[in-house]
């Protein structure tokens, strides 16, 4: 089953701007959620149209877990941005993969 692969915690943050000035963006998290991420091969490296955008890694997770794509994702000391959202209906609410780009 999909669910034995969700072996990882990830913990989602949102990015909003801050309250006082400089009224730069600040991270809040919003809430963890299991998964499982494998990084994508050489052939499997995904790019948007113009090329501006790229997915290193998928993160398997529920079908019932709300990410967004303004949100960032953290596995440990490892932080990603998302790029992509799929809802996989092999059957309904088999799962969601999440195309990442790892930043730091």
């Amino acid at each position: 089953m999909i669910a034995d692969f969700y072996t990882d915690a990830f913990a989602r943050y949102t990015m909003a701007p801050a309250v006082t000035f400089p009224y730069d963006l600040t991270e809040t998290l919003v809430g963890t959620f299991g998964g499982g991420m494998t990084q994508l091969r050489a052939s499997e490296i995904w790019l948007d149209e113009k090329m501006t955008k790229k997915a290193t890694h998928r993160i398997y997770c529920p079908s019932s877990t709300t990410i967004l794509y303004t949100d960032r994702i953290k596995l440990d000391s490892r932080v990603f941005e998302v790029r992509a959202i799929d809802d996989i209906e092999i059957k309904s609410g088999h799962h969601k993969e999440i195309l990442v780009e790892e930043i730091t």
